[in-house]
């Protein structure tokens, strides 16, 4: 844990609602993840790897916009990519819900659509939550990350996922004690394996319905 000050800082102006807590909720299995803190303030922290290395970032919204402050490596890639994390490109314009749908959205105008394109910590999640209840599921996730993964930059107690190389050599015997069978095991190595192929996904265009 350090003291130091931020790396980078902002404070983001959003043209749109932005409920933060609601929008950045997904990210967090459970109450207890690691990787990402809530304090009764509204503040919200995530810790993740960048292209440019780890970081761990502060969001609170303000009167006069979102303050985003981050540390570590990656700090100044979570600072330029957090507008688009609290749904700087979520584009409503297409959307046109009906009934309960069309009431819900109409309440809570500040819910935005969050990406991270943080590809291999999602897949890496959604591995542990196959198959099993959500309780297991996060404690397969809370219990390989304080394991093999590592102290993220920063004044929080914040932890970031294993990192690829890590997951690619583990073998079953190892994840067996964090609660996953051989099957999600066997999908845990090959996600590291591939953790380049997963993460070149993030800029495939989408596929038209």
């Amino acid at each position: 844990m350090t003291n130091a000050a931020p790396q980078f800082r902002t404070v983001w102006r959003p043209p749109f609602p932005v409920d933060l807590a609601r929008t950045l909720d997904p990210l967090a299995r459970g109450p207890y993840d690691p990787c990402v803190q809530r304090e009764k303030s509204g503040t919200v922290w995530r810790a993740t790897r960048t292209p440019l290395g780890p970081s761990s970032t502060r969001f609170l919204s303000t009167n006069d916009g979102i303050e985003i402050e981050s540390y570590g490596p990656g700090a100044e890639w979570s600072v330029q990519n957090a507008p688009e994390l609290l749904g700087a490109n979520d584009d409503p314009s297409g959307f046109q819900p009906k009934g309960k749908l069309a009431e819900l959205h109409r309440r809570n105008p500040g819910i935005r659509i969050t990406r991270t394109k943080a590809v291999y910590e999602a897949a890496l999640r959604s591995v542990c939550e196959q198959l099993v209840t959500g309780r297991e599921a996060q404690q397969s996730f809370s219990r390989m990350t304080k394991k093999w993964g590592e102290r993220a930059p920063g004044p929080r107690e914040l932890w970031l996922p294993p990192a690829p190389e890590v997951t690619a050599k583990l073998a079953y015997f190892d994840l067996r004690p964090m609660g996953l069978e051989m099957k999600r095991a066997g999908a845990v190595r090959a996600i590291g394996k591939r953790a380049k192929m997963i993460e070149a996904t993030i800029d495939l265009p989408l596929a038209e319905a």
